[in-house]
């Protein structure tokens, strides 16, 4: 019984005071004590369940009934079939077990590295939200989460539901992938998240896709940090050939000018090498691009000439 199990862990109090902890503190006892992470889990989905269970009742027609202060205390999550970078490869979120190593990035400093799972835990929604993506070059995947999971895309953490036909997300390559619908329908969801050590971030792909990863936080909604997230992907590029545009000024000179019609940054195309620049001059990223991808975004009006 659920009492018996709060029992075994009296270091978190009692099923209402436990109701209170935060995930944090939660995924802390784990570290702490890790031949009962299961049981902390199942009490903690314990109390999770009888508080969905209070407010669908209380849920208006159309609305999550994990909304509000419960989503915010307790987690965001993926269906259990999407796809995790692991060190192992691609791992199904549902089968993620604490000391897997997942691909993780720092927002901060925006290194990117292996960090080990500290908790996995499943929360019941009553909505789905659909994410289709296309990463430019003819590979679409779709995404499946709750409404309120943190994508990293224009340059700070989205909600699931608040991405639109446009958005860019950040692939695990250094690349971007565009959003080209967001659906919410109301459809229960079985859904899974991760807490990841030190940078509290991972990269998640759907289930048939062929793409790279999308990067994603496991906080809801995420922690502010300061970041150099431009810098950083410069950074990264001198060492990736695959990546690396050279001299970036020379781009911005020589290249060819187009204006983003989403975002309405500038963009500077010379060859396979790509510059993006704010409005103001900060550069927001550097690619390698084909000239085919190129061409179809400039077909399909994404970059206008200038």
């Amino acid at each position: 019984p659920a009492e018996g199990k709060f029992a075994v862990i009296g270091g978190l109090g009692s099923a209402a005071g436990f109701e209170k902890n935060t995930r944090e503190a939660v995924d802390r006892w784990i570290q702490e004590n890790p031949n009962a992470a299961e049981t902390v889990e199942a009490v903690f989905n314990v109390a999770a369940a009888a508080k969905v269970a209070k407010l669908a009742k209380a849920a208006k027609p159309g609305k999550a009934a994990v909304s509000g202060d419960f989503s915010k205390s307790y987690t965001c999550s993926f269906h259990g079939s999407t796809l995790v970078r692991t060190a192992d490869g691609y791992k199904a979120i549902a089968h993620i077990q604490a000391g897997d190593r997942v691909l993780s990035k720092d927002e901060a400093s925006g290194e990117t590295g292996y960090k080990p799972v500290t908790a996995r835990y499943g929360n019941p929604y009553q909505e789905t939200v659909y994410i289709k993506v296309s990463d430019g070059i003819g590979n679409s995947q779709t995404l499946i989460s709750n409404r309120i999971h943190p994508f990293y895309s224009d340059g700070k953490w989205i909600k699931a539901e608040d991405l639109k036909a446009g958005s860019r997300l950040f692939a695990e390559n250094g690349a971007e992938q565009t959003v080209q619908s967001v659906t919410v329908k109301p459809e229960p969801l079985k859904a899974y998240n991760l807490t990841v050590a030190d940078w509290h971030t991972y990269f998640v792909k759907g289930s048939q896709a062929e793409t790279e990863g999308v990067w994603v936080h496991n906080d809801c909604p995420p922690k502010p940090k300061p970041t150099n997230h431009a810098q950083q992907r410069k950074e990264e590029a001198k060492n990736d050939s695959h990546r690396s545009v050279g001299d970036s000024n020379r781009v911005v000179r020589e290249g060819k000018q187009y204006l983003d019609s989403d975002t309405g940054n500038h963009v500077y195309v010379k060859g396979d090498k790509v510059v993006i620049l704010t409005p103001d001059g900060r550069q927001v990223t550097q690619f390698k691009n084909s000239k085919a991808n190129t061409s179809k975004r400039v077909k399909n009006g994404k970059w206008t000439p200038k």
